[in-house]
């Protein structure tokens, strides 16, 4: 009979070590990935609104040359002061459901100051072949800024969708996957004590084990998706779910040894050795 309940516990202990990982792994999603202010604090280390912003400006210098025009009328402080105010904007949607109020009627009027600025400064004659150029400078501008700091209105809204239901859903997930997983480890308990330290020495060796393979694993920093520093935020949010993965990792193991070792002591006394 003795045999038959530990034989039964250990395999209980595979169930419980899937779902304890399952629930750390939700909640490791839940404060990183689907955190909206660690989004933003992810995104704001990798320099993201400076960075496209500089995108932006570097992708129209050619048409600033041909309009005949200094450098000097783009602004890059107030396209980078605008793309951190849209940047913010795109996240409420994504995480609250929001508005999308993204628009360039700033930067264009802007840019019509600014052009009009260095036309009456360097008595400059805006013919109708510079007027074109003109004309193709801020429509490039404009495409720039709305693909690189929007990417896709309809594909943001899609994205919100999931993630507004996700934030919800997670919560239910949580608390389900934590009442299995209390419910199996009382059985365990009771069945064969031992057995749930192997659960947490399993659980901690899995985690550990995904920080050194996501380490050797596809050259991440070579991943380029839409543009470099989304790639870059990808990358250092990708790390940082490992980072907490890994610790939670050691946590376990060493939770796991101490009841391992708990559990072995109380085991000698009850057996009067």
């Amino acid at each position: 009979m003795d045999k038959f309940k530990k034989i039964t516990a250990y395999v209980l202990s595979i169930l419980l070590t899937v779902l304890v990982s399952a629930l750390f792994l939700l909640v490791v999603l839940n404060v990183t990935i689907l955190n909206k202010n660690n989004v933003r604090k992810q995104l704001h280390q990798v320099d993201y609104a400076y960075r496209i912003s500089d995108i932006i400006v570097d992708s129209t210098k050619d048409y600033i040359l041909q309009s005949g025009f200094d450098e000097s009328i783009l602004n890059k402080d107030f396209i980078r002061q605008e793309s951190q105010t849209d940047i913010s904007n795109v996240i409420d949607v994504i995480f609250d459901g929001a508005e999308l109020k993204v628009s360039t009627d700033e930067i264009e009027k802007k840019l019509d100051e600014n052009i009009e600025s260095f036309v009456t400064e360097n008595d400059y004659v805006v013919s109708d072949e510079t007027q074109k150029g003109i004309d193709q400078f801020k429509d490039s501008i404009k495409q720039k800024y709305e693909k690189n700091v929007v990417y896709d209105a309809q594909t943001v809204k899609e994205i919100s969708k999931y993630a507004v239901k996700a934030k919800k859903d997670i919560w239910i997930a949580i608390a389900i996957v934590a009442a299995i997983g209390l419910a199996i480890g009382f059985i365990i308990f009771k069945l064969y004590r031992p057995a749930i330290s192997t659960a947490f020495l399993a659980t901690g060796i899995m985690f550990t084990a995904v920080k050194f393979f996501s380490e050797i694993n596809i050259a991440i920093s070579n991943v380029l998706v839409l543009n470099r520093p989304f790639s870059d935020f990808v990358i250092r949010l990708f790390r940082q779910v490992t980072q907490y993965v890994m610790i939670s990792g050691f946590i376990f193991i060493t939770v796991g040894l101490i009841l391992a070792i708990f559990f072995e002591t109380q085991s000698k006394r009850y057996r009067g050795e």
